[in-house]
């Protein structure tokens, strides 16, 4: 299972990802589902920006871990958009794989644990908490 921890800004982020998540080539199998040249707009707040050179949307941790693979794998740069407000993308377009964050799962373990994936927006999260 994956989990994301709230760090300071200035702590290094770091991912490891097995080998064994990768084909002999090391490319992951989810790198068939980007597309190339998406516009950007329809994902940002002010419907600005240009083009992704590679396009995907992750809908769980598993595929957000392999589109990141796959990234890291070829040296692509990796951009990821969350509700697409605080951003403004070079009318030039986004080098590399640019992902949004569409993660959105949510379990209530026991004793009240709550595992969320990092796509959750904080007004669900909150609502779902009260309402256990």
């Amino acid at each position: 299972a994956w989990r994301a921890s709230i760090l300071p800004i200035s702590s290094p982020v770091t991912c490891s990802i097995p080998r064994s998540r990768l084909r002999k080539n090391r490319t992951p199998l989810v790198s068939d589902l980007f597309r190339a040249s998406v516009s950007l707009r329809p994902y940002v707040t002010l419907r600005t920006g240009g083009a992704a050179e590679r396009f995907g949307v992750v809908r769980s941790a598993d595929e957000f871990a392999e589109a990141a693979t796959w990234a890291h794998a070829l040296d692509a740069p990796l951009t990821v958009l969350g509700w697409g407000s605080n951003v403004l993308p070079s009318d030039a377009g986004v080098p590399g794989l640019v992902l949004v964050n569409d993660a959105r799962a949510l379990e209530f373990g026991e004793g009240g644990e709550v595992i969320a994936e990092t796509g959750i927006g904080m007004q669900d999260l909150f609502l779902a908490t009260v309402q256990r």
